[in-house]
């Protein structure tokens, strides 16, 4: 009971000293963090969302997140995305990236954007499932704390501050053949790394 309690205070200090600094406008170094923040997953239960969107102008995905609140941040969880259409020869780890940041830049989620704190949990490494999924293939996660404030017309909002606590790369990679050309994620490869900040994400 005692090193339960211990545990999660340790969790949630770490997470409060990276709220912290996104409060003053800080990027916070930190260590690794787990995926999912100690709540009670029955009085404070998992929302699970379904989003369609564009990540190449031909590739149309769907996004599979769930999103709780756990106190006093709103956790965003990033499962899985469906390739729809358009998506053959596509590099899985570009899709992913740009899914995720479109679900979290356009709010798919419908989170409040007035001083709020988002932590976004992806998966750091992920695989290709025929006939077309993109699942997590290890249990590591890539943490993004973004920090949403309302601009001053209060007409709407933006993402100010990101801080972030990157998993290592501990799924294989496999580049070109000749060893020279950028990664391949293919469905041949097996897990591929995708941990990028939302804020870079174009």
């Amino acid at each position: 009971m005692y090193q339960k309690y211990t545990r999660a205070a340790h969790v949630m200090l770490r997470t409060m000293v990276t709220i912290a600094g996104l409060l003053t406008g800080c990027m916070v170094a930190s260590g690794q963090q787990p995926c999912r923040l100690e709540c009670d997953t029955i009085n404070r239960p998992f929302r699970v969302i379904e989003y369609v969107t564009n990540a190449t102008p031909e590739c149309k995905v769907k996004i599979v997140a769930a999103v709780r609140a756990c106190s006093g941040v709103w956790e965003i969880e990033i499962r899985s995305i469906e390739l729809l259409e358009g998506c053959a020869g596509v590099d899985y780890a570009l899709v992913r990236q740009r899914a995720t940041s479109d679900f979290v830049r356009l709010n798919a989620s419908g989170l409040p954007t007035d001083n709020a704190i988002w932590r976004i949990a992806s998966p750091s490494c992920w695989q290709f499932v025929p006939p077309g999924r993109l699942v997590p293939c290890r249990t590591e996660c890539c943490i993004s704390n973004l920090r949403v404030e309302k601009r001053s017309d209060c007409a709407s909002w933006s993402i100010v501050a990101e801080g972030r606590s990157m998993a290592r790369p501990t799924c294989p990679l496999r580049r070109n053949q000749d060893s020279s050309g950028p990664i391949e994620p293919t469905a041949n490869q097996g897990c591929f790394f995708s941990c990028e900040p939302i804020l870079l994400t174009k």
